[in-house]
């Protein structure tokens, strides 16, 4: 029996596998197209989702474009391209990237297919969809059949899988979610858009390098589409008819007052797309849980849709490793109400985006420049951090459900981010720079180290121990002013890089530590997590 069946092998699924595999867990990815898809969709990745691909494996650099390089902005324009509201990207992140980067989704998938392919302990069967899923007490069964990616194919074969749990990451039209009963609520918002990607010959610059041009005979959007390629979208206007409007000749029409035609540019792909606000109230039923866009749907003025469904992976893997490594807690209802809670909040925010941006009304839209101009042209700087804010949280901690800080550390003359140092593959217990490695209990430290705990000490900006056991050098003073920031002497990480609380004192360490085995349903003994399959592919390799 697999330990999890993740329907869906797009990032969000693939993603899941490699965490997964990362904690010990094998899984069987199902995937009803034959190949990765092609086309451009997704193109912002911000710098959590960065750090979440970078713990699976993904390290290429080259498939991204950092936002704010060279001073480049993001700027509100209206009709007459006048400057409203300049938001800058250029502020050093929580996780130790740039705020946002540029990305090709083909290439970053194809990418994590390779990582896939790569790694043991995960399966891979293309070219089938699921059809019917049975729930036991102790496990799922999923049943699919043979798909071409349009449609089952007559008398085609038929596949069983015996799986611990099942997940599902097959978008928007999900076919476990209708399968588990669960639905999406109604939409919040909902426009019509055609957008069009474009690759400029060598030495044609683009200006603006992002825009929000808010032009209310047709709202238009500028941004990067992934490295030396760029974005253009145009919001559907009354009158357009599709047929027409989803055309070469009405994609360079469009482009021309941007100084784009096919003298200076390729034209990559075109599409219409209805971009929806919807959200699931319920992301699990037993056994079956939901992530990506299968549990729901983003329009793309804050570029979270594709982040939100990282963050998605990120939160479920620890999870099921933990489950199926014999937890008791009700981790799934825990993961429902974090990710439902927050993925709602940035919704509620993308729609106000979204409304403001589609505005079509000559009056309103001049009242709406009005207000923008009041508030100056400062550079704001740009968000991509929400909090969680319920779930698997120490109560009442008020750094409970902030983002863990990611910065940078030196051990034995080597110098890396927090996570290319340590290499975690679990929670963490960080401890604040300059203080004592905490005493704990022996029960208490063999639970931790059963659930693949670490203890990470921090050192002065000028420490710099050779043994394996010493502290890491705070290189740039960022801990030292992020724990006084938190006025904690440790902080507990969760392996989705969320704080689930915070100790003002070392003394305050073992209830820290009880707290999170306790709400995790790990506080009694539980078997270890099972060995890590590359670890056992390098025994049979040795």
């Amino acid at each position: 029996m697999s330990a999890v069946a993740i329907v869906g092998a797009g990032p969000v699924g693939q993603t899941l596998a490699l965490l997964l595999a990362r904690y010990g867990v094998g899984s069987v990815l199902v995937e009803r197209w034959g190949r990765p898809y092609p086309l451009p969709r997704a193109v912002a990745l911000a710098h959590e989702s960065l750090r979440t691909l970078r713990l699976a494996g993904f390290d290429r650099p080259d498939l991204l474009e950092p936002w704010g390089l060279d001073g480049q902005e993001f700027v509100f324009q209206d009709a007459a391209g006048e400057i409203l509201l300049r938001t800058s990207f250029a502020q050093e992140s929580e996780s130790g990237h740039a705020q946002m980067y540029a990305f090709s989704q083909p290439l970053l998938e194809a990418e994590l297919a390779d990582l896939v392919s790569r790694t043991p302990g995960i399966e891979v069967r293309r070219g089938y969809s699921a059809c019917d899923i049975e729930q036991g007490r102790d496990g799922v069964r999923l049943a699919a059949r043979e798909h071409d990616g349009m449609d089952f194919v007559p008398d085609g074969r038929e596949l069983t899988i015996d799986a611990a749990y099942v997940v599902g990451c097959d978008g928007a039209n999900s076919t476990v979610r209708d399968l588990l009963g669960l639905a999406l609520d109604a939409d919040d918002f909902q426009r019509r858009w055609f957008v069009v990607d474009v690759d400029p010959h060598p030495g044609t610059t683009i200006t603006p390098y992002a825009a929000q041009h808010l032009d209310p005979s047709r709202p238009t959007t500028l941004i990067a589409g992934g490295p030396g390629r760029r974005r253009f979208e145009f919001m559907v206007m009354p009158g357009d008819d599709d047929a027409a409007m989803d055309t070469d000749e009405t994609a360079w029409r469009l482009l021309e007052p941007w100084g784009v035609h096919p003298r200076n540019a390729d034209l990559v792909r075109h599409a219409l797309y209805t971009f929806a606000a919807r959200v699931a109230p319920r992301w699990h039923r037993g056994r079956g849980v939901l992530a990506g866009d299968a549990a729901h749907q983003m329009p793309p003025f804050l570029g979270q849709g594709f982040n939100s469904g990282i963050r998605d992976a990120a939160d479920l893997a620890w999870r099921l490793a933990l489950l199926v490594g014999g937890a008791t807690a009700d981790l799934l209802a825990d993961y429902t109400a974090e990710r439902h809670g927050q993925v709602r909040e940035i919704l509620t925010e993308t729609v106000a985006a979204g409304r403001l941006i589609c505005e079509t009304g000559p009056e309103p839209a001049r009242r709406r420049d009005e207000r923008m101009r009041r508030r100056s042209t400062e550079v704001r700087p740009g968000k991509a951090v929400w909090p969680l804010r319920r779930g698997t949280l120490r109560s009442g901690d008020p750094a409970a459900g902030t983002l863990g800080l990611q910065a940078r550390v030196r051990r034995a003359g080597r110098t890396a981010l927090l996570d290319a140092a340590t290499d975690p593959r679990g929670p963490v217990l960080l401890i604040a720079p300059g203080r004592p490695r905490p005493d704990l209990p022996a029960a208490l430290r063999a639970r931790w180290d059963a659930i693949g705990g670490t203890v990470v000490r921090l050192g002065p900006a000028d420490a710099d121990a050779d043994e394996a056991t010493g502290p890491f050098a705070d290189v740039d003073g960022d801990y030292g002013r992020w724990f006084a920031r938190l006025d904690a002497a440790a902080v507990l990480v969760r392996p989705d890089f969320y704080l689930f609380g915070s100790g003002a004192r070392l003394a305050d360490v073992p209830r820290l530590l009880g707290d999170f085995l306790a709400a995790t349903g790990t506080d009694t003994a539980v078997p270890p997590l099972p060995p890590d399959p590359r670890e056992q592919q390098d025994a049979v390799n040795s």
